[in-house]
């Protein structure tokens, strides 16, 4: 597990254990879980950090070509939700990737690629009732 923190950030926190977030007043009122592909994940999270978001990656694979992925999890004021998916939108990007599936109708098993798109982000976000960090 890896936190990002944003570049400002590299001082001591008077109250070891609240976050920056808390810290500056930004409440934290949105629970976002972000899965991108793994090769996306350092520039979101760097992203979503210049933001002055702290993000938690988690390592996670998809279910359905068995992918690896990071599961990014962000607490979040409302007012940075807009922000916050513009970035992802940004650095997160969709490919073709190719598998082998077999040739319907063929005597023997011919195997042909077929173009299969991967990548992007898939949000989720959920409103917090509360939040506490001690």
């Amino acid at each position: 597990m890896t936190t990002f923190h944003s570049p400002e950030d590299n001082h001591q926190h008077p109250y070891p254990g609240v976050s920056h977030a808390q810290e500056g007043g930004l409440p934290i009122n949105l629970f976002m879980a972000v899965v991108v592909q793994l090769q996306d994940e350092r520039n979101t999270a760097r992203a979503l950090a210049n933001l002055g978001l702290i993000v938690i990656q988690l390592p996670s694979t998809g279910a359905f070509l068995g992918r690896r992925n990071v599961t990014l999890l962000v607490g979040l004021p409302e007012d940075r939700l807009d922000d916050a998916v513009r970035v992802i939108s940004e650095q997160c990007r969709q490919r073709v990737e190719y598998i082998s599936t077999p040739l319907e109708g063929a005597p023997l098993p011919i195997p042909i690629a077929t173009p299969i798109p991967v990548g992007g982000a898939t949000i989720i976000v959920i409103k917090v009732d509360r939040f506490e960090e001690f």
